[in-house]
């Protein structure tokens, strides 16, 4: 499985991302954008790509639903296939 990026007008792929057997096997939940990070959850953890460099640039070691609030706050509603129920909060800069 990988994450790739889309050219909006054409449709192809202008660059991927493959995690490693250890940063897991599938992915799970949704994707957000940021102006310079994609946030991505495989089974085994969250994953923040610069946009830039196409690397990881950390990761968070539980999967899940991510999403941003206004004050730069990434929420992580933790689990895989289903929810265990938690949410966690991570600051951004």
């Amino acid at each position: 499985a990988s994450l790739d990026a889309l050219d909006a007008a054409t449709g192809d792929i202008v660059w991927s991302w493959t995690p490693t057997s250890e940063q897991g096997d599938s992915f799970f939940r949704n994707v957000v954008v940021t102006n310079n990070l994609v946030f991505a959850s495989t089974d085994k953890a969250i994953f923040a790509i610069n946009l830039a460099t196409r690397a990881v640039a950390w990761t968070y070691p539980k999967p899940g639903a991510v999403s941003i609030i206004a004050d730069r706050t990434l929420l992580i509603t933790e689990g895989g296939k289903e929810t265990t129920g938690r949410v966690i909060a991570i600051g951004l800069k």
